[in-house]
């Protein structure tokens, strides 16, 4: 295990022991939908190394989710969540720089938004506005 992916972990299970399960996904939905935003709009302002940093810190918060999944309990729905985390590790780095990378986060963000959404259903919690879908 990486030191950047046992620190997420350990930031999901700590967050975790306060809240329910359900609101500490919804909080870490929001914590990388506002890193990937930030990420979009320092590289628009060429701030690259600022961009950077926040779609490290999105994949780190996805790596984290990815390693609390419980695939023993349930399998089927563990697999998709680790297919959809990958995915979304993959288009933030496939995306990064590139002149389309602000129109690509922004569809990122839409499919995240409604699965964010779909997690505060299930706590109690507010929906958010899906953008960028």
């Amino acid at each position: 295990m990486t030191q950047s992916f046992a620190k997420a972990v350990t930031a999901y299970r700590q967050a975790a022991t306060h809240v329910t399960p359900a609101v500490a996904v919804v909080r870490l939905y929001d914590e990388a939908i506002r890193r990937i935003r930030r990420a979009s709009k320092a590289a628009t302002d060429n701030r690259l190394e600022e961009a950077h940093a926040g779609v490290l810190r999105a994949t780190t918060i996805f790596l984290g989710l990815m390693g609390s999944l419980d695939f023993a309990q349930s399998p089927e729905l563990a697999t998709t969540l680790k297919q959809t985390y990958v995915s979304n590790i993959m288009a933030l780095h496939g995306g990064f720089g590139r002149p389309d990378m602000a129109a690509r986060y922004d569809t990122l963000l839409g499919g995240l938004a409604e699965l964010r959404n779909a997690w505060a259903q299930i706590a109690g919690l507010p929906e958010v506005p899906v953008r960028g879908a």
